[in-house]
């Protein structure tokens, strides 16, 4: 007899593009830049990264366009938003110049996360994201072929391009492989949170 499958627990990962946004956004983010450049005399890593953009009202196509984004992820996953209203827990630009990088994380507190790249030179860098299933990576067996995405499949990547919109559950764990290159990669990262709606 044949063998059944069904599909549970996915994790899913979106994109959508908007390249008529990049140059505003990369106009909008330059003071932001140049305020945490002029706060931090001295570098120890190749990164700089700005506070809250989205308190900007210049970025209010980007912050609309995300939160509205991020309650169409949630709905369509099956959550009840009708109690809740979706926020910015934060939103910060990045400039990540030769050898800056990030290691694996996740963000706390937040529903959905995601980034909007404006800047990706060749051999930049780009998104890791890892299998969430502890359990399974406590006893992986190794994978057939790296370069397939199956259900073994522990780790996977995309390649960024200007004006690429990336969103993922906040859960899922992410990092920015080393910028090989030596230009700078530019780019914004958001969370999103949810917080109950109280009616009396």
């Amino acid at each position: 007899m044949e063998l059944l499958s069904s599909i549970h627990f996915p994790t899913l990962i979106y994109q959508s593009h908007h390249r008529e946004w990049i140059d505003q956004t990369l106009d909008f983010c330059q003071p932001h830049f140049d305020l945490v450049k002029n706060q931090t005399p001295k570098k120890i890593f190749p990164v700089y990264q700005t506070g809250s953009v989205h308190l900007d009202p210049n970025f209010s196509y980007f912050t609309e366009y995300v939160l509205e984004q991020s309650a169409i992820i949630l709905d369509d996953q099956g959550y009840d938003l009708s109690k809740h209203e979706l926020y910015f827990e934060d939103c910060w630009a990045q400039e990540v110049m030769t050898y800056g990088h990030h290691f694996p994380h996740v963000h706390s507190n937040s529903q959905i996360s995601g980034f909007y790249f404006l800047e990706c030179p060749q051999e930049g860098i780009y998104p890791l994201f890892y299998d969430p299933r502890h359990g399974k990576n406590m006893i992986n067996l190794p994978e057939k072929n790296i370069n397939n995405i199956t259900p073994a499949t522990y780790e996977c990547n995309y390649q960024p391009q200007p004006g690429m919109f990336m969103f993922f559950n906040s859960w899922l764990p992410h990092s920015f492989q080393l910028n090989a290159s030596d230009q700078v990669c530019k780019f914004l990262h958001f969370n999103i949170s949810a917080k109950r709606r109280y009616e009396k």
